[in-house]
Parts: C-alpha cells; structure tokens; sequence
C-alpha cells in the first residue's frame, strides 16, 4: 500500500480516474470507510507537505550569498589590501547594513508566513463509507456536509 501511495503522490493527474482508485485501494461508489481512514492515518501519516523551517543563522548566512554582497565584500577586501581603509570600512559597513537589513526582513517575513499557514484550514469533500463528507485536508477529522443544500 506505501508504494502505491508514493506512485499516487507522483504523476496522478496523468492517470485515469479508475487507475487511481484502483491504486488507493478504494472504489467510486463507497470512498473509504472510517476505519480504514484511521489505519491509514497511523500507517501514513497526515495528508500534508513537510516542510523544512529554516533556522535563523541559514537566513543570516544566505544573505552574504547575493551576488552583488559579494562583490561588495571583494571590493572591500581589495581596499584594505591596498591601503585604502576609509574605502574598505565603509564598503563593509554598507554590506553589513544591507545585509541586517535583509535579515530582519526576511525573518519576520517568514514568521508572518508561518503565523498564516497557522490560521488556514484547508477542508476537503470525501467519501466515506457512502456519505459525502467535508473533513480538515490535513487531519481528516470529518463535520457534516449536504452536498445539496435546500433539498
């Protein structure tokens, strides 16, 4: 089941709708049952992309790898090697500020990036044991759904 849960993850929207049901193990008419949500919740996992968080130091770092920084940084170490302090520690000061700069905003940028992805839900429309469901994408805890209202 694992293996075909990796192929499914790979390439479905080239396949068949029958070819996919036939690799999820499951059919058109009934969709999953609860328990085998539940058993496939524990053998796989929630129904998400992991993401790496990057760590403050990586967003530090990767602000001295813009190609304009280094050359700053060249163009610094090329004024001390001659001489020409003022030149060098002014260019190194300016590195450092555009470089502080980019941290701060790159940092909140992220955590304003994280504390959204916290506020979302994403639901989804199931089957589950015959009945149309809307569930938590990420979960799969279910709440009612009537996929035609007012009937």
């Amino acid at each position: 089941m694992e293996e075909s849960i990796t192929e499914l993850r790979e390439n479905s929207y080239r396949k068949e709708s029958e070819k996919i049901l036939e690799q999820a193990e499951t059919d058109s008419e009934e969709g999953l049952s609860q328990d085998e949500v539940e058993s496939r919740l524990q053998k796989i996992g929630y129904n998400e992309v992991s993401e790496e968080e990057e760590s403050s130091l990586t967003i530090l770092v990767d602000q001295f790898k813009d190609p304009l920084i280094l050359l700053l940084i060249g163009a610094a170490v090329v004024s001390f090697l001659i001489g020409n302090f003022t030149d060098g520690f002014g260019i190194s000061l300016a590195v450092l500020i555009v470089s502080i700069m980019g941290f701060v905003i790159e940092y909140k940028s992220e955590e304003s990036l994280q504390e959204l992805k916290d506020l979302t839900s994403l639901d989804a429309k199931v089957l589950r044991d015959g009945n149309v469901q809307k569930v938590d994408s990420r979960t799969g805890s279910w709440r009612y759904f009537d996929p035609q209202p007012g009937r």
